[in-house]
């Protein structure tokens, strides 16, 4: 007994489209980090000054 064929042949291009289509998803995944980068540096300066209004920094 053989082994059955793989996809036919028509069919075989859109495997490697989809596999070749992640590179559009890079400038998204790029912005997407930038953008996490800037909420996460924000955060840790409104911690910062949460801590000093919490601890008397009559400044905070």
């Amino acid at each position: 007994m053989s082994l059955p064929s793989s996809s036919p042949v028509a069919l075989r291009p859109l495997p490697s489209l989809i596999f070749a289509s992640r590179w559009l998803q890079l400038p998204l995944y790029l912005g997407l980090i930038a953008a996490q980068a800037v909420y996460v540096f924000h955060f840790w300066v409104e911690l910062v000054h949460l801590l000093e209004a919490a601890f008397g920094n009559e400044k905070a």
